[in-house]
Formats: C-alpha cells, structure tokens, sequence
C-alpha cells in the first residue's frame, strides 16, 4: 500500500464483516422486529382493518428486505470469497484451510465466479480439499459460462496438457479456449498460447513443410501475443519480441523495432536485454555504433545481483582486446 499501509489483520476483520453482516445479521433482526410487532397487534383488539393493513405492511416490508437481500448478496459473497484466502494463507488470522473451503463453497453458492475458478484450483492441486479433477473441471465450466478469464485460461490448459481421466488431451480444444482467454486480454493466457504456438504444439517434432508451414503461421500468431504481453509491460515479453524482430521470426525483421524494445526492456533492469542492446551498440545493429554504449549496457547486466557471466565475459574481451577494438568514433576523430 501507498496511501494505506498494507495490514492483513485490519483486512481480514472487514472481510469477515462483510460475509456476516450479509449473511442475515441485519435481516435477522429486522425480521425479529416485524414479529415482535405483528405478535403485540395480534394480542390486542385489532379490528379487521388494522389486520389487513398490518398484513400490506408485512408484504411491503418483506419485499425491501428481499431487495435489500439482493443488494447485500454480492458483497456478502465478495466477503465470504476474501475473507476464505485470509484464512487459507494466514494473512491476518490463523491458518485455516478447511474453513477456507467452507465460505469459498458459500461464496459459491451465491454464483459468485471469482469463487468458483479459486475452488476449482484448489480441487485441481488438492489444497484444503480431496484432489478431484472432475469437480474442478465443473466449476471451471460453470465461470466460463460467465466469461471468467481465469476459468477460460485453465480450461485451456486443462485441455493442452491432460488430466486423466477426467479430461483427455484435447490440442484443437485447448488453442481455442486459450485463444478465448486471451482476447479478453488475459495475460496468463496469452503466455501459455504464445509459448505453446511458437514452439510448435504438437506438430514440433515434424519436419515436413506442410508442418513447417504451420509452424510459421503460429509464430506469426505467437509473436503479437509476444507483442501484446511486451505492450503491457512484460520485461521478457519485451526481450523476446527484441529478437523476434531481430532475427525476422514471426514478424518481419526490424533491428530499429529491435533495439527499442531491448532498451526498453533494459531500462526494467532485465539483464539478456542488456547484454543483447550491449552487442546491437557494439555491432552496429539497428543503431550507430557506440562501444562506450556497449560497454555501459554490460556493465549494468553484470552489476546484476546474479553478476551475469556472460556480461563479465563481454567487458573482459573490451578490456582484454583494447580501447582501440571498441571505441570506434573516438578512433576516427583522432586521425
């Protein structure tokens, strides 16, 4: 937090709020109330039409308390679904997975999909639950009714990968919900896709040039998920795209489009794109060539908590081999 220091505990209390003071506190007194009345008139001498007045009173008032019901049920199951990772996680109260499990399954209850997609991950690794791929798989199905990205992306990879035997592999079944998850801009999503296209899916291994064909429409599709991921920030994405332009993989090559997203990427610290924006400076690839440039792009990717050898190796060859073999403008300018 920045305006509001981060407090798990101060979090968990409100969570817990939210799900009961939703799940029937206010309504369970107001109802006591409306009964201790109608018991009061019934006890008097009411005449016929106090009764029936009593009675339209009764059904307004029953009416607001549905809609105010309504109303409530959206944060009750808000506060049942966050107040359940508090208690699975231990943030801010004791650890308590089977609790956890209880108010995610009444959050559900509620057709609250967040909740359904976080109890179908905990059926599909078994965590707090009994393993069970076939109810995960339902939940799954019933928030990608709703368009729950999170739902689409792991039907996705449900089927991509297999979970026997409940769900089969399905390669065409997966690509398209992937594909599905990741035009709603899911950026989990777009990684697995793009990964799994640009390295062939299940036709990698073939070497005839219908699959080469193939091969090449699906890093095309690969490279502007790569794109699309680099544009919303992804450091490696960023990296990666730099070489597809580079090399002309999936897009068509670019060394300019290259080394900018190198640099941008460099500037998040991300230490291959230091060392490749360091060879493009030192070779003059997509820009003039600047061996002091270089030597600066190494020397960040070396001061990298890692140290980066391959960094090291490229400022000792500079040093090893003389200023003169890298410093190409001040060469020139003393002749």
């Amino acid at each position: 937090g920045q305006d509001v220091e981060v407090d798990y505990e101060e979090a968990a209390k409100h969570y817990k709020r939210a799900a009961e003071i939703g799940d029937g506190g206010r309504r369970r007194e107001k109802r006591a109330d409306a009964s201790d009345v109608a018991g009061e008139n019934k006890a008097g001498e009411a005449t016929k039409e106090s009764e029936g007045k009593e009675k339209e009173g009764e059904k307004e008032e029953k009416g607001e308390e549905e809609k105010e019901e309504e109303g409530e049920e959206p944060a009750r199951a808000a506060g049942l679904y966050n107040y359940s990772r508090c208690l699975l996680l231990g943030h801010g109260v004791a650890m308590d997975k089977k609790k956890a499990v209880e108010l995610l399954q009444r959050a559900v209850l509620l057709n609250f999909t967040t909740a359904q997609s976080f109890l179908a991950g905990l059926y599909c690794r078994g965590e707090g639950v009994e393993k069970d791929t076939a109810r995960a798989l339902a939940l799954y199905e019933k928030a990608a009714e709703k368009d729950d990205p999170q739902a689409v992306h792991a039907l996705g990879h449900l089927h991509l990968v297999g979970a026997p035997p409940s769900v089969p592999v399905n390669e065409e079944k997966g690509i398209a919900f992937l594909r599905r998850a990741a035009d709603m801009g899911y950026n989990a999503a777009m990684s697995e896709l793009a990964e799994y296209l640009w390295k062939g899916g299940s036709a990698a291994e073939a070497d005839d040039e219908e699959n080469k064909e193939q091969q090449s429409i699906r890093r095309k599709e690969a490279a502007k998920y790569f794109l699309l991921l680099a544009k919303n920030g992804d450091t490696t994405r960023m990296k990666l795209i730099g070489d597809c332009y580079l090399l002309g993989q999936g897009v068509d090559a670019d060394a300019k489009l290259a080394v900018e997203w190198y640099t941008a990427a460099s500037e998040r610290k991300h230490i291959e794109a230091q060392i490749a924006l360091g060879d493009c400076f030192f070779q003059g690839i997509g820009c003039a060539r600047n061996a002091e440039k270089a030597l600066y792009c190494y020397k960040q990717a070396a001061s990298s908590p890692s140290y980066s050898p391959e960094a090291q190796m490229r400022i000792g060859d500079l040093h090893f081999q003389g200023y003169s073999y890298h410093s190409f403008q001040l060469i020139a300018n003393s002749k």
